[in-house]
């Protein structure tokens, strides 16, 4: 009976860190890092601070048990609430993390003052539309597409670490945005296309927007 009522609340507690882990917001791109952190302080203050394991049913035979019970042992099963706080901070210390790495990696060739610049604000000269997105002509200042296309990487990881002012209509963050570049006659064409077709005008209100507001800080 001891060893069956162990066995019950190991697994409860391992059922809650998956869930935990797989709980909504604690993927990387759900925030920032700093904002994971946060959360993940906030968790582990309600882990610091549970009250304890919590019972659960109580069957003592097979008269009180559910019908499809065969047994008449005695079960019993604990809810930790810290445990389940734990692994929710375990889940965003992990998401921040990866982000960081992340910005590690897009930014190592990138000098630091020029992370927080887009090609897309300093180097546009007009946009077109596409079907699945929005095409957009840089400036040769820009650079050739490998160059243009590491700046964005960078930058949006950058963008990714902590939130930024001015950045809520940035393109580079709406979920399954592709870049894709080629040369032009006249400098780097960018290609932004989204997967959903719900997602493509705001694509196209969101590059409109940061384009704008490119042209006015020129």
């Amino acid at each position: 009976m001891l060893i069956r009522s162990s066995l019950i609340a190991a697994v409860v507690a391992t059922t809650s860190a998956c869930a935990a882990s797989r709980a909504s917001g604690t993927h990387p791109e759900d925030m920032t890092a700093t904002e994971h952190l946060e959360q993940a302080r906030e968790a582990s203050l309600r882990a610091a601070s549970g009250s304890g394991y919590r019972p659960g049913p109580y069957y003592a035979s097979p008269y009180s048990a559910p019908r499809y019970w065969s047994h008449w042992y005695p079960w019993y099963y604990y809810w930790d609430p810290a445990v389940e706080a734990a692994a929710l901070a375990d889940a965003h210390r992990a998401a921040a993390e990866e982000l960081q790495i992340r910005y590690d990696s897009a930014c190592a060739l990138v000098p630091r003052e020029l992370e927080g610049t887009s090609a897309l604000q300093e180097y546009a000269t007009g946009s077109d539309p596409l079907d699945a997105g929005v095409v957009v002509h840089l400036a040769p200042e820009a650079g050739p597409p490998d160059v243009v296309l590491a700046g964005l990487r960078c930058y949006r990881a950058w963008l990714m670490l902590e939130r930024r002012d001015g950045t809520d209509d940035e393109p580079l963050l709406l979920d399954g945005v592709v870049l894709v570049a080629h040369a032009g006659k006249a400098g780097t064409e960018l290609m932004l296309t989204v997967g959903d077709k719900d997602d493509v005008a705001e694509l196209q209100r969101r590059t409109a927007a940061v384009l704008a507001r490119g042209g006015d800080e020129r």
